[in-house]
C-alpha cells in the first residue's frame, strides 16, 4: 500500500500539468508498474518488508492480491480521472479569464478613446460658450453705458429743471415783495 500512495502522488500531480489522455496513460503505466509489484513480491521474487504492524501474511492470499490490485486500480484511476477533469476544467476557466480580461482591456481602451472624444467635445462647447459669454457682456456693456449717458442726460435735465423752479419761486416770491410794497 505505501508503494500506491507514491503512485497516487505522482498521479495527482501529473494530472494538473499534463493533458487528461496522457495523465489516464500514466496512470495505466502506474497500475501496471504496481502490479508487477504486488506480483514479485507474492512470487517472492522481492522480499516482503512490514512497514505497519505484525505480518499477517495477506500479502501470500491471491484473493487478497487481486483485490488489492483491483482497489489500487480503482483509486489511482479515480485520482487521474478527476485530477484530469478539474484540470480541464481549471484550465477552460483560466482561458475564459485572459479572454473576459482581454475584453475589458479593449472595453476600457474604447472607453477612453470615447471619453477622450467626449471631453474634446465639451472643451470645444465650453470655449464656444465663453465666447458668448464675452460677447453678450461686451453687448451689456455697451448697452449699459448708453443708460448711464442717457441717465446723465436726464438727471442733469431735472436738475436743471429744479433749479429753474426754485429760480421761478424765488423770481416769484421778488415779485410778490415788489408788489406788496
Amino acid at each position: 500500500w505505501i508503494g500506491a500512495i507514491f503512485y497516487l502522488l505522482v498521479l495527482a500531480w501529473t494530472g494538473n500539468v499534463l493533458p487528461k489522455k496522457k495523465a489516464l496513460t500514466l496512470c495505466l503505466l502506474a497500475i501496471f508498474f504496481y502490479s508487477v509489484l504486488v506480483s514479485l513480491e507474492y512470487f517472492q521474487f522481492l522480499p516482503h518488508r512490514v512497514i505497519f504492524g505484525p505480518s499477517l501474511g495477506f500479502y501470500q492470499d491471491p484473493a487478497y492480491i487481486l483485490i488489492q490490485i483491483l482497489t489500487v486500480a480503482a483509486i489511482l484511476f479515480f485520482i487521474a480521472e478527476t485530477y484530469g477533469t478539474f484540470s480541464g476544467a481549471l484550465k477552460k476557466k483560466q482561458e475564459e479569464l485572459s479572454k473576459t480580461q482581454g475584453e475589458v482591456e479593449e472595453a476600457r481602451k474604447v472607453l477612453e478613446i470615447k471619453v477622450k472624444a467626449r471631453t474634446r467635445e465639451l472643451q470645444e462647447l465650453a470655449e464656444k460658450q465663453e465666447e458668448r459669454v464675452k460677447e453678450r457682456t461686451k453687448e451689456l456693456q455697451e448697452k449699459i453705458e448708453e443708460l448711464e449717458r442717457f441717465s446723465r442726460l436726464t438727471v442733469g435735465r431735472e436738475l436743471k429743471m429744479v433749479e429753474l423752479k426754485r429760480e421761478i419761486k424765488k423770481l416769484e416770491e421778488e415779485l410778490k415783495g415788489r408788489e406788496s410794497k
